[in-house]
């Protein structure tokens, strides 16, 4: 409505500088009625790609592959034994993905891939504290070994020699 405004407002504009007769005017005016229509139409096709292109961006599929990632993730902390060494994170990574699927059940994508994202995130922490824990054992273990050789050696090399003066 605007625009049809401002191309009547430039024709009696245009006719007031030229002085024009009248079908002069008109041809004038319809001309630019012309080509503001043509970009009218241009700018509406572009506008309807761009809203059709957001819509198909939108439009989010299923994270089917990311909820077997997820399970996948949760099965593999469970047989390092996270149950035992991280049993929060664990149980975390179960509670999202049971909000994930209950999301897709829903037809609620993204939100269901935030919670699978959030599930892999808390079996990887899983992971790597029960991984972190073994290796904190085995440096325990290691250390002990070490102190139960060094008792061992130590007594032995000073009663293997004999300093005779």
């Amino acid at each position: 409505m605007a625009l049809m405004l401002q191309i009547l407002t430039r024709c009696v504009e245009y006719r007031k500088k030229r002085r024009l007769p009248v079908k002069a005017t008109n041809f004038y005016c319809m001309n630019y009625s012309r080509e503001t229509s043509m970009i009218k139409k241009l700018l509406s096709l572009v506008a309807l790609s761009i809203l059709t292109l957001a819509t198909a961006c939108t439009s989010v599929q299923p994270p089917n592959s990311l909820a077997t990632q997820a399970r996948e993730r949760i099965k593999q902390a469970e047989s390092i034994g996270a149950d035992k060494g991280a049993p929060l994170a664990l149980r975390e990574a179960n509670q999202y993905l049971s909000e994930a699927e209950n999301a897709m059940q829903r037809d609620r994508h993204e939100e269901a891939h935030r919670f699978l994202e959030k599930s892999l995130i808390s079996s990887e922490l899983a992971i790597a504290r029960t991984n972190s824990q073994k290796a904190q054992e085995a440096a325990g273990q290691i250390e002990k070994d070490l102190d139960l050789l060094r008792r061992e050696t130590i007594p032995n090399s000073q009663s293997n020699t004999s300093y005779d003066y």
